[in-house]
């Protein structure tokens, strides 16, 4: 299996667990259809916004309503999330009432669902930035190198200690550079080890 597809079931068992613990398990496909659906955030950052969720039990059953309207929102576009709310809630407890009472949903729902979406866009703005980060960097590495983007991408590794990126060559003799995210960098030739080149770069060596 894939890195993504490792990530994918990651996610999914995350989802199970998040519903499960609250009863709530066989809504455990629409929350995870739901986030799915969230474009532009990683599987990652979708589980920090569940974990945020979940410290409190009263707001991760709220979620889960919500997500379930949200879901059903698709089927229904011309209704409100009150409507569709209203219209599950007498689906569940009398579905032979043609009446829709739509009092039951109080305003703590429009304020989680407020909540919620700034959440969202946070992690999205987050995730936005980062790429954009990514993308300078790959290109200081691609000029410093004198080499295409797509091979400096292919060739590199994270330095998670230093928040910096190593990349190298991918020929005998070539050069390596250390990148951090300020964009400062350290180029070193072959004769140069890895942790001899990351020792100059903590040392403050730049060129």
């Amino acid at each position: 299996m894939n890195n993504n597809g490792e990530i994918n079931m990651n996610l999914k068992d995350f989802v199970i667990q998040f519903c499960k613990s609250s009863g709530l398990v066989g809504k455990y496909v629409i929350v995870l259809n739901y986030l799915n659906e969230i474009p532009d955030m990683t599987d990652e950052k979708k589980i920090e916004l569940l974990n945020e969720i979940n410290d409190n039990e009263e707001i991760k059953k709220q979620f889960i309503d919500y997500t379930s309207v949200a879901y059903h929102k698709k089927y229904f576009p011309n209704k409100t999330w009150l409507e569709i709310y209203a219209m599950m809630v007498k689906n569940k407890n009398n579905p032979s009432d043609e009446k829709i009472e739509c009092t039951s949903v109080s305003e703590k729902y429009d304020k989680l669902i407020k909540k919620i979406d700034e959440k969202i866009d946070e992690l999205k703005s987050i995730e936005k930035d980062k790429k954009e980060t990514d993308n300078d960097i790959n290109n200081i590495a691609a000029t410093s190198l004198k080499i295409p983007v797509e091979e400096v991408v292919k060739n590199s590794k994270p330095i998670p200690e230093i928040n910096a990126t190593y990349f190298w060559e991918p020929v005998r003799g070539g050069k390596a550079v250390i990148i951090d995210s300020n964009g400062e960098k350290l180029i070193a030739d072959s004769s140069i080890s890895f942790d001899k080149h990351l020792e100059e770069f903590k040392n403050g060596k730049r060129n």
